[in-house]
Order: C-alpha cells, then sequence, then structure tokens
C-alpha cells in the first residue's frame, strides 16, 4: 500500500516497520483485562496489560534504532489493526506528540 499510494504522489516515501510480538494480548492492551466487579480475569486476556512497556520499547529502543540506522525524516505514522488499534489510540492519549 505504501509503494503504491508513494508511487501515485499521494504520501511520501516510508520505511516500514512490522513488530512481531510473543504475547500480542499482553503488548497491547493497556490495563489488566476483568471481566466483572468480582475480579474475574478474563480467560482470554490473561496476561494483558503490558501496553505501557511495550510503547516505552517503541519509544525508548525501536526509533532512536531507526534514526541511527536510516536516514529518517520527522514524518512518522503509527498504525495498528485489532488490539494495534488499541495500542495505538492509548499512545496517542497517554503519550501525545511522542513518536507520531
Amino acid at each position: 500500500m505504501v509503494a503504491y499510494l508513494s508511487v501515485q504522489g499521494k504520501m511520501p516515501e516510508m520505511i516500514v516497520v512490522g513488530i512481531m510480538s510473543k504475547d500480542r494480548e499482553c503488548d497491547l492492551t493497556p490495563t489488566h483485562s476483568i471481566l466483572g466487579r468480582d475480579g474475574t480475569v478474563d480467560p482470554y486476556f490473561e496476561n494483558s496489560g503490558g501496553g505501557e512497556k511495550f510503547t516505552s520499547f517503541i519509544q525508548k529502543e525501536l526509533m532512536p534504532y531507526m534514526e541511527s540506522h536510516y536516514n529518517t525524516q520527522p514524518y512518522r505514522m503509527f498504525v495498528g489493526h485489532s488490539l494495534g488499534r488499541l495500542c495505538v489510540l492509548n499512545s496517542l492519549v497517554d503519550h501525545p506528540g511522542s513518536y507520531f
């Protein structure tokens, strides 16, 4: 999509970085998931709530690495799908302007 839109002049050329996750429910969720008032943990999201650590990795390790190893510009996009979208929106709210 980036290559096609760049050639059409509809967006600048970009470096696309995909991040593999061993536990996406942990990395992409901002808080620990609880089902009800009784504190029951949602079985699908037992390891949830590691989003802040994942966001910190992007800010403090990934972005500095990219900037030091590649000819980057100050234009950035942070995009996610499904739980990735939750991570993006949480980062936008809790860390406005940090790497967008």
